[in-house]
């Protein structure tokens, strides 16, 4: 239920409990505590009205986070024994003498899936996956490319769930302040995407005029905070771009996380759940994290449009990490982009199903995408204008080689050259993987689109 954003019927389930007793056994420190109140808080309506009364369910709380140790042992056997009346055997685990590891193995090495060559819930998910993503030569004739791409483009948004309104007014914005730096001004503001979502924005400008084209910046980190510490925004702009660069939800300052603090993700982490629960819930809304935050830049395009000193320039959209996702899918929905970049992007959903570790966050909640799409799509939905992956990154964030992401992106390729832009989708790897090489690409690529128009 969780997976799928239909957590919804959980309470309907907890209701069949009462009126037998029940107790949630819950670490202090598990981060979950909360969570399961809000469900014990569910199911006492049924105790009451089964004339039972609230003390037959309870939740306890012992020391430690969500495992099965000897505190919550110990806590179990006292209350199981107590509603078996069976109380003179209290709760005490008596001494444990484990079996050693060896005695227990039913294999050679206990590692079953290696020695019986068994499969994992990862590797059944992957070779699913594969059965969907079967290759496919795009149409050969425009009229055919058009009516693909149209049903994929409603195939994508019924899938994410997102209903980019024709009709919209420019967002309301709310001015933060202004102050000069190295030859920049910096302009600080909020843009309010939809009622209640306001999202904080930076505005960095060259003193000197400039006639290239305008970056409109998303980053999984957020925006930039500081002029002084290097960034792709940054030194975007000291390279004499316009750079809007905006925290959409859940990103920046509008991220619920303090990243500095999250625990790897081979640890349970108590502000990565809140966050995680909420992106999976907003599948019960009939959207997704994924649709949101493509609205807030499509929002962020808006408010450019609206800009009397910005709106003669073309934009470009600059994504990082998972920003790269928003801003090709905001392309893909919207006609206004030049060009498309993704910095540091994992490249396909099959790069993280297909594996079995990963150290990316936030790309899963979008249930059922592969079955409908994968990102090379946003990139054939974006064509033909130019899109570039620049040092694309595996699940593990490690580098991915240039010829296996061009080998995910051939049906997006196949799409360019039917449009006749055949080297518009481009591939990349800068040798430092710093800021300013990254920004110093990116600028060389866009030196051509200054006379574009939006």
């Amino acid at each position: 239920l969780f997976l799928t954003g239909r957590s919804i019927p959980e309470a309907d389930i907890l209701s069949l409990i009462p009126p037998r007793p029940c107790a949630m056994i819950v670490g202090r420190e598990s981060g979950e505590v909360e969570g399961h109140q809000r469900k014990l808080d569910g199911m006492m309506p049924f105790y009451e009205g089964l004339g039972v009364g609230r003390q037959r369910a309870e939740m306890i709380l012992v020391d430690g986070i969500h495992n099965m140790e000897k505190p919550k042992r110990e806590t179990a056997y006292a209350w199981i024994n107590r509603w078996l009346n069976r109380t003179q055997e209290g709760g005490q685990e008596p001494p444990l003498s484990p079996e050693p590891p060896a005695e227990l193995n039913c294999t050679k090495t206990g590692f079953v899936i290696r020695d019986l060559g068994g499969e994992t819930g990862q590797t059944l998910n992957a070779k699913l996956a594969g059965s969907w993503r079967t290759a496919r030569p795009a149409p050969s004739d425009l009229a055919s490319l058009a009516a693909a791409r149209s049903a994929l483009r409603q195939r994508i948004a019924r899938c994410i769930g997102l209903d980019v309104t024709t009709s919209r007014s420019a967002p309301p914005v709310s001015a933060a302040g202004v102050f000069e730096t190295e030859g920049l001004t910096v302009e600080r503001m909020t843009v309010e995407s939809q009622e209640g979502i306001v999202l904080p924005c930076v505005l960095l400008r060259p003193k000197h005029s400039s006639e290239k084209p305008v970056i409109l910046h998303v980053a999984e980190l957020g925006k930039p905070t500081s002029t002084t510490q290097s960034s792709v925004a940054l030194e975007l702009a000291r390279a004499s771009h316009a750079v809007f660069s905006v925290d959409v939800r859940g990103a920046g300052e509008t991220d619920p996380r303090v990243r500095s603090t999250l625990l790897p993700l081979t640890r349970p982490d108590p502000q990565q759940w809140r966050f995680d629960t909420c992106a999976a819930d907003s599948a019960q809304a009939g959207t997704t994290l994924l649709a949101m935050q493509v609205f807030d830049v499509i929002r962020a395009m808006d408010h450019l449009a609206g800009r009397p000193d910005l709106q003669n320039h073309p934009v470009v959209l600059v994504g990082e990490g998972i920003g790269g996702v928003w801003a090709m899918a905001a392309a893909a929905f919207d006609e206004r982009p030049a060009a498309v970049v993704c910095v540091e992007t994992v490249p396909s959903y099959t790069l993280i199903v297909g594996s079995q570790y990963y150290l990316v966050r936030d790309y899963f909640w979008v249930p059922g995408a592969l079955h409908d799409f994968d990102l090379p799509d946003l990139a054939a939905l974006a064509a033909p204008r130019p899109t570039m992956l620049i040092d694309p990154v595996d699940s593990m964030l490690r580098p991915i080689e240039l010829d296996r992401c061009r080998k995910l992106y051939d049906w997006a390729q196949d799409v360019h050259r039917s449009l006749g832009s055949p080297g518009a989708m481009q591939f990349h790897r800068t040798a430092e993987g710093t800021a300013e090489a990254v920004a110093g690409r990116i600028s060389e690529a866009l030196a051509g689109l200054s006379d574009r128009k939006p």
